[in-house]
């Protein structure tokens, strides 16, 4: 998914991911930033499920050599529902 919204430096943002199965076995993803849509894309074609087995589930560290998170998290929530 692309999008053209930039975190706010300093500010404190309340982001969400929502995954909604489509009738043609894709996916709708829709990223929001403090309630409002930043992104969407109606194509995607891998679930959640579909990763199977992980075991590199970092927030806010990469399994790769990239820089860390600098910042903080208040929660973080995975629903089976929205």
């Amino acid at each position: 998914m692309r999008t053209t919204y930039a975190f706010p430096l300093k500010t404190r943002v309340s982001v969400q991911l929502s995954l909604s199965p489509n009738a043609d076995g894709t996916t709708t993803a829709v990223l929001e930033a403090d309630g409002e849509e930043v992104g969407r894309d109606s194509s995607v074609r891998t679930a959640p499920s579909d990763l199977g087995r992980t075991t590199s589930n970092y927030r806010g560290r990469s399994q790769f050599p990239d820089p860390g998170l600098v910042g903080s998290r208040d929660s973080f929530e995975i629903r089976g529902t929205a």
